[in-house]
């Protein structure tokens, strides 16, 4: 009732703000990384959500999806060299038998890592032959005929082509 005690009305208009949308982004890191996420960092795939107030004062939620990029292969290679010889290996030549590791960025940016394993062929051992001609006679030395005495030395390619020598007496 109002002053006077006459019925009165009063209306309370209710309206409501428009529903939040929820808001979402995707991140995808390389394993072993982290990302930040509503300030924790965060090293494995999932669904993370926190609501905050947006600017109306309602609730809003919003996702964070974290995927993982497949680990990367690593991969390798062998390679086999003479001894005294030597193989490009990551920008340096080298001439010792041994494993050498680099890590490179795949394309998703991931570390992934490269191995080259060096090898020496067996060091090839010299030959060497004895031969006996007569006085004015001559034998066939590495394709020409010597008609006198002496030490005549050729090198060749073995199996595996490394330098190999051979001696004619």
């Amino acid at each position: 009732s109002n002053a006077n005690g006459c019925d009165s009305t009063h209306t309370v208009t209710v309206s409501l703000f428009p529903a939040p949308i929820p808001s979402n982004e995707t991140r995808q890191i390389c394993p072993g990384d982290s990302t930040l996420v509503f300030g924790s960092f965060v090293k494995t795939a999932g669904l993370f959500t926190q609501n905050f107030n947006n600017a109306n004062g309602c609730d809003s939620t919003h996702s964070v999806t974290v995927s993982l990029f497949p680990a990367p292969v690593p991969s390798n290679e062998n390679r086999q060299i003479c001894p005294g010889d030597s193989t490009l290996v990551f920008g340096n030549f080298v001439k010792t038998a041994g494993a050498f590791v680099q890590n490179f960025s795949n394309v998703n940016g991931c570390d992934s890592t490269h191995t080259v394993t060096v090898s020496l062929f067996p060091t090839p051992v010299p030959s060497n032959e004895t031969r006996q001609i007569c006085t004015g006679d001559s034998t066939l030395v590495f394709g020409n005929f010597v008609t006198t005495s002496g030490i005549y030395t050729q090198n060749f390619s073995n199996a595996n082509g490394c330098d190999s020598t051979h001696t004619v007496e």
